[in-house]
Formats: C-alpha cells, structure tokens, sequence
C-alpha cells in the first residue's frame, strides 16, 4: 500500500500579511512592476554602481536582480531606501520628475552617511521585506522567499529581529527539500537568539524566550527532514518543556511542537506515542479557530491510526480532514487525503467506494500536474488493483507512477510504488522483477533513513526469496529486518 508523507509545514500555518498598499495616485504606478524595474536599472546604471553595490549590508543582490527583471515589487520602504542610495526622490521610479542623469551621478557618488532618518527607513524596509518573505513560505513560495531573504540578515536588521531571519531561511530551505543546509543557518540562530535573551531587558526577555523555542522546534522539523529523528525528538521535547513552563505561548507554536513529535515518532513506528501527540494537535486547533489547521492535524492522526492498522479511525480522520479542508478550495491537499482514504477503503475491502475516491483524487492530481501527486494517485491506484487481483492493471498503474516521479529522483514515493509493484509482478510469476523492485526500494528508503519502511522492505524481500525456497538468502533479509527494527527502537 502507498504511503502518504504527513502535511508539509508550508501548509501548517494560516497565511497572514503584512503588506502595506500605497495611495493616491502612486498606488497604480507601484503596481506596474516593469516600470520600476526599468527605473531602477536606469537609476543604478547612471549611479556606475553595480547589483551587488546597490544591495550593500541592506539587501541581497539576487534582491535587487529579482527587482530590475520585474520578478518582484519592492514595498514603498523598500523603494525610499533605494531612493536615498541612488540619490533620486522615490516618485522618480513612477515615472515622475525625471532627473538629470549627470546629477544623478554626481548625487550617488556622494559619500554615504547615513542620517537617523534613513537609518529608520533601513530598519523599516529591512522589516517589511522580513515579513513580506515569510508571507511568501506561507504561501508555499519558499524559493521566492529565499530569494529575498538572501545570504545574510541585512545590516539594517533591528538586532532583536534577527534571529527571525534565521528561522525563516531554515525553514524555507527544508520546504525546498534543503534540511541539511537548513540545520547550521537553523544552529546559528539558536545561539544567536540565546545570546540576545541572555542580555536582554527584562521587558524583552519573554519575546525572546520564545523565540529561542521557535528556533529549536523548526530545528527539530529539518532534523526529520534529514533522517534524524532523535536528534528532532530532542529538539522538539525540549520545545515540550517549554510549554509545560509556559515559554511558549503562540498556539501556532505549540501546534508545530506537537506534530513535530507526532511526525517523528510516526517515521520511527512508534504509533502510540504519535497518536498521543497528533491528539493533542488536534486538541490545539480548537485554541486556533482555523480548519485549515483542523484539517491537516486530522491528516496526521489518520495517517498514524491507518500505520498501526486501526483503520475505523484512520477513515474517519480522513472524512473529517476531507469536511475541513473541502471548503477552502486547496485541491492538492484534496488529492492527497482522497487518496489516503481510498487507501483505507481499500483495505477495507471496500473497492467501489475506494476506486471512486481515488479517481476523484486522480482527476485532481491531473489537473494539477504535480509530479510527487501524480506518482502518489497512481501508486495508490495500483494498490487497488493489487487488492482486487488485477494484476496487469496494478503493474500498468505503478510503473506509470513511477515514470512521473523518476526513478531515484523522490526516493520515499519511488521506494513504496516499488514495494505495490513487486507484489503484482510476483503474482503473475515474474520473480526476478519483483526481486528487483524490492532491491530497488531497499535502496531508496536507505538513502532517506526510513528505518520502519526499510524493515518492511526487507521483510517482505526474505518471504519472496522464502517462497523460492532460497532459505539462506530469506534468512539473511529477516536478520537485516530486526537489525533495523532494532535501530529504529534505538533512536529516541
């Protein structure tokens, strides 16, 4: 059966913007982002200053180039600090009042000092584009906002607002499928944030405090994205105790800390305590009025219930799920959970009503044309048809999942569409296949360290070369298998 990954942390969160829109009649003008792209190209060109020059300690020249190709709108905060630097009044970049291009040079080779005054309009700016970068991760834009959040925290940076920076690169690049990158970015904003609340006033001390947690729960979130998964309980138990304490109060953290945990322990088979910990998220989404959230953190716990076989439950978490997330119109997140619950249903022995809900799922998951999806919708399809004997349909549909994610490419998809394929090719007598796709799918769930599929996996490998009658060789899989068992108990 294909399994489904737990909600991504992109979607974890209610989107909330902080963007400020200007007025009159500079409001349509702000909105013509070629113009201002042309302007300040123009401006920089005639200031002899380069992308990286025009970026300095206050932006990121992949910023700055973003902004010249018309990939991206400075906020109006932005535009006055690029203003001061080029030496131009800001409606020069809404095509008013253009300047002499020789005094415009003059002007920009001036020596930079920085007055308080523009020194406020850094901080500002620097702020907004903070805020404007995180509104773009909620929006699952993580590449964009890494983009603009660039490779250091601008200067301009506020000192107190930092670590902030930190959080949002970390948690941007694990979104990318960059989890490994993400734990020194994600590291040194710990001891940065640490440092800042060690000094603090004590007025400060409480936000900072948090923060710190903040920190260390989205570095729990890239230590399972890497397979780590004690060193992500730690992370997140220590988070745990910050609630008990009450350090954390942001529901949205608290939220994140207990999925955190209800991922990991899922990823380690340990089904009781993920239970116990997407329980309380759900719980928690009560403190949020959000059915976004609600619906996710049903996704988890249906996930969690289906993996210890109490398939009663994981289909009614499914439906609530499904009731919960059908109102706001996100048809991945549909395809998704339709297809885990044609999965349940399928288990069931439920066929009709499961291939319904997997070709609802599949519809969407062409309309959408996300490969991962598509190799999830097809795997689950060929499960169905395994269930129901089908086997040249089930070989059909699980290569044809396989061809959308690319072999090697998402080795926890490919790996468990291997698994459903080595099923069908050895009930239709083709064993040296099926011996490959379990060779194959061993391989891909050791490149992730996804020790409770890779204990299957090789399981499932010693019953097929058990059923050849090839003993030694079974005996030498169903030893790895409690080899990995028993690392994977070892982890917490």
């Amino acid at each position: 059966m294909l399994d489904q990954e737990v909600p991504s942390y992109a979607a974890d969160i209610r989107e909330t913007t902080s963007k400020q829109v200007p007025t009159s009649k500079a409001k349509k003008a702000y909105q013509a982002s070629p113009l201002i792209a042309e302007r300040i190209r123009a401006a920089r060109i005639a200031a002899n200053k380069t992308q990286q020059e025009l970026a300095d300690h206050l932006y990121s020249k992949s910023y700055i180039s973003a902004i010249e190709r018309a990939k991206m709108t400075p906020s109006l905060q932005a535009l006055g600090a690029l203003a001061v630097r080029l030496g131009v009044p800001v409606s020069y970049f809404f095509g008013e009042d253009v300047p002499n291009q020789g005094a415009l040079s003059t002007r920009a080779a001036a020596p930079d000092v920085v007055s308080e005054s523009e020194r406020a309009v850094r901080a500002e700016a620097a702020l907004l584009d903070l805020s404007q970068a995180e509104a773009l991760i909620r929006r699952e834009k993580p590449r964009e906002a890494l983009e603009q959040l660039g490779d250091a925290p601008p200067e301009a940076l506020p000192a107190r607002y930092r670590p902030q920076w930190y959080v949002l690169v970390g948690w941007a690049s694990t979104l990318v499928g960059k989890a490994a990158d993400a734990l020194p970015i994600l590291e040194q904003g710990l001891r940065l944030a640490e440092s800042l609340h060690s000094q603090a006033a004590p007025s400060e001390r409480e936000q900072l405090a948090e923060q710190v947690e903040r920190l260390r729960c989205f570095l729990g979130v890239a230590a399972c994205g890497c397979g780590r998964m004690k060193l992500s309980i730690d992370y997140h138990r220590q988070c745990l105790a910050a609630i008990e304490e009450r350090v954390i109060r942001d529901p949205e953290l608290k939220l994140l800390v207990y999925k955190g945990l209800g991922n990991a322990y899922w990823r380690l088979g340990w089904h009781q305590e993920a239970i116990g910990f997407y329980q309380k998220a759900v719980e928690q989404t009560k403190n949020l009025d959000n059915e976004r959230q609600r619906g996710l953190s049903y996704w988890g716990l249906g996930l969690v219930y289906r993996e210890g076989g109490d398939l009663e439950r994981a289909e009614e978490c499914y439906r609530e799920a499904l009731r919960a997330l059908g109102p706001l119109g996100d048809l991945w997140m549909l395809a998704q959970v339709r297809a885990l619950l044609g999965q349940v249903l399928t288990k069931q022995g439920r066929y009709q009503e499961a291939e319904e809900q997997l070709h609802r799922g599949m519809e969407t998951a062409r309309e959408l044309g996300i490969p991962r999806t598509l190799g999830v919708a097809w795997g689950s399809l060929a499960s169905l048809y395994n269930a129901r004997g089908e086997w040249d349909r089930a070989i059909q549909a699980g290569n044809e999942g396989l061809q959308h994610v690319g072999q090697g490419k998402d080795y926890e998809i490919s790996g468990q569409l291997q698994i459903t394929l080595a099923l069908a090719y050895e009930a239709v007598n083709e064993y040296a296949t099926a011996e490959r796709m379990l060779q194959e799918a061993i391989y891909a769930f050791e490149q992730i360290q996804d020790y409770n599929r890779l204990g299957r996996a090789h399981e499932r490998y010693g019953q097929l070369l058990e059923r050849q009658r090839r003993f030694r060789e079974a005996y030498d899989q169903m030893r790895r298998a409690r080899e990995v068992v028993s690392v994977q108990r070892e982890q917490p």
